[in-house]
């Protein structure tokens, strides 16, 4: 594994395009808000394609029980990406915890998403979804599907002594092997900051007071995503 603070390492150079591929609201901001905001400020053109407004998560920290859900995350979304600086972005209305089950459909929307931008990069979910969530393997395993040389396929995924988060109690599988990261990428301070205020931006999933959710902390500090980033290529 290299460690470095290099795009070309991910053989990213300013005449790429990026183009990211996630399945809800805030799956930008843990695994790749960093180099979002990084290529942001390089001006390299990025789009990031969110498959569904996350409306079915367990958590709505501060919201009104009347606010419907998957609006406020779609706001909160908006929020997250200003403070990124990602301007190209769009969110879809597919059923959230069923992904799985939409499979013609979404890649074939990857692949109009594809055609569209013409990326030379597609980031995505690394295979087994990093803790395994169902929605989080199906939006993988379609950008597999849709994404072919010579674009360079990238998986964001977690470090060799990674930790689960409490989220696991939503693998449908035991055994959950996230991919070994090709390269470590230690963000910039101006990166760090941004993705800490992206986290705030998903309020409803992350409250202000991270003493509410010491599980979620523990994931962020045991796993270096704070200020590291994990990438490993594809096809």
């Amino acid at each position: 594994m290299i460690t470095t603070r290099k795009l070309t390492d991910l053989k990213i150079c300013a005449d790429s395009r990026v183009l990211f591929v996630m399945p809800h609201p805030d799956d930008e901001t843990v695994f790749v808000g960093g180099l979002l905001h990084h290529l942001s400020r390089m001006q390299i053109p990025t789009r990031v394609v969110t498959m569904c407004k996350g409306e079915k998560s367990t958590l709505r920290f501060g919201l009104h029980p009347s606010l419907d859900l998957g609006i406020a995350r779609k706001i909160e979304l908006s929020r997250a990406f200003g403070i990124l600086g990602v301007t190209n972005f769009t969110i879809y209305d597919y059923p959230d915890s069923d992904l799985e089950h939409n499979e013609n459909l979404i890649v074939s929307t990857i692949k109009k998403e594809i055609k569209k931008f013409r990326p030379t990069h597609v980031i995505s979910l690394e295979p087994d979804g990093v803790y395994g969530h169902p929605d989080h393997i199906a939006v993988s395993q379609f950008t597999r599907q849709a994404t072919v040389k010579p674009i360079q396929l990238l998986w964001a995924t977690i470090s060799p002594h990674y930790v689960l988060p409490s989220a696991k109690h939503m693998a449908k599988r035991k055994n959950i092997h996230p991919i070994a990261p090709d390269i470590k990428l230690r963000l910039a301070t101006s990166d760090i900051v941004a993705k800490l205020k992206s986290f705030r931006a998903h309020a409803s999933q992350f409250p202000l007071s991270l003493k509410k959710t010491p599980s979620d902390l523990l994931f962020f500090l045991a796993n270096q995503i704070l200020t590291n980033e994990f990438y490993a290529f594809g096809n």
